[in-house]
């Protein structure tokens, strides 16, 4: 039985924006768990059984395979579409034993949305300050090199990628308290740890300006919290053993 499944970042990304990233999950479930993509004699309740869904959630969440053109319903059978012929693009193979929860599918669905975003802030600043340039890949830099606009960082420019909640909120399209959860939850099971990142601005005095929660002073300096940065937990390197 597979122990690994390959994950498609884009298709992933539209679902997450279009709020279809849960029956999405569901999708990839039946692929992780199966050689085949193919559920025979299908019903909502046999599904129900094989994904520990409930039943009505399950026809719900066909239903929108289905509209999305990721499912067909045929003879009786339920087949899962190959994702690369509704969305290409980038592919990342990831660990999923044997029988991998629903929740064990959109935990990923969500660790990769996060770690994707840090991959193209990463990309940006290279390109436009020339930094982080050894953190990409040869390819990677190949290209930002090409397009570098090379501009001096200014007093207060991000030149590391982070996170923030608000950030988080518009890449799964949830509201900043949901946002807040799912980071949390990735946190706690170990897929990513977090760093508080805050940036010296200098010796500025108190002005209207810095009165947006993210400056702060401290023994005459003013700071500025930029957010969170991102790095890989030790989750999904220890089940890929």
């Amino acid at each position: 039985m597979k122990k690994s499944t390959c994950f498609n970042i884009p298709l992933i990304e539209l679902a997450a924006k279009g709020k279809w990233l849960k029956p999405l999950a569901l999708d990839f479930q039946v692929k992780a768990m199966f050689n085949h993509s193919i559920i025979y004699n299908y019903t909502p309740n046999k599904l129900a059984k094989l994904s520990g869904l409930h039943h009505k959630t399950v026809k719900r969440y066909v239903k929108k395979l289905i509209e999305k053109g990721l499912a067909v319903e045929r003879d009786g059978n339920l087949l899962f579409v190959k994702v690369s012929k509704v969305v290409k693009g980038k592919l990342i193979t990831l660990p999923t034993r044997p029988y991998t929860s629903f929740e064990g599918i959109l935990d990923r669905f969500q660790y990769l949305i996060i770690m994707n975003n840090k991959a193209k802030q990463t990309y940006k600043t290279a390109v436009r300050y020339g930094k982080n340039l050894d953190s990409l890949s040869p390819r990677v830099r190949k290209k930002a090199l090409r397009n570098a606009k090379l501009e001096q960082p200014g007093l207060e420019s991000i030149l590391k990628p982070v996170l923030t909640v608000r950030n988080a909120s518009k890449l799964f399209n949830t509201s900043i308290s949901t946002a807040y959860k799912i980071i949390n939850n990735l946190k706690n099971k170990n897929y990513i740890n977090l760093k508080a990142v805050v940036k010296v601005i200098g010796t500025i005095p108190k002005h209207s300006k810095y009165l947006d929660g993210s400056y702060f002073n401290s023994n005459g300096l003013l700071f500025r919290y930029l957010g969170r940065e991102v790095q890989e937990g030790s989750y999904l390197r220890l089940n890929s053993m």
